[in-house]
């Protein structure tokens, strides 16, 4: 009895486990890619507005 215990609880944390682990990660990576985005174009967007105001100004 104890030992089909043991065997159905570690089936069953060797299945729970990796999903908690995924559940954790894939929404960390899911905000690192919208952070990522914003940095990419950013100063770019900065940068050329930047140069255009010193163009009228001059």
């Amino acid at each position: 009895m104890f030992s089909t215990f043991n065997g159905l609880f570690g089936s069953f944390l060797g299945f729970v486990i990796p999903l908690i682990i995924i559940g954790f990660i894939a929404p960390g990576i899911g905000t690192m890619g919208r952070g990522a985005g914003k940095l990419l174009t950013g100063p770019s967007q900065r940068s050329s507005k930047g140069n255009s105001a010193k163009r009228i100004k001059t």
